[in-house]
């Protein structure tokens, strides 16, 4: 979610709100602590994916 909304900021040109830095910033670190930076870094340039389907918790129907 996060990275497409940066996706839509960068394509209109409006920066990150000031006020969401450092929610941001913190549930990046996270998410690097988790999947790695390789994985993140991938991830976010894509645009994410549903979480469900990188963590393994996706349904298999």
């Amino acid at each position: 979610m996060y990275a497409s909304r940066a996706a839509a900021r960068d394509t209109v040109g409006l920066p990150l709100p000031d006020g969401e830095r450092q929610d941001i910033g913190r549930i990046a670190a996270r998410a690097v602590d988790v999947l790695g930076r390789a994985a993140y870094e991938t991830l976010f340039a894509g645009g994410g994916e549903p979480a469900d389907q990188f963590l393994g918790q996706g349904d298999s129907s």
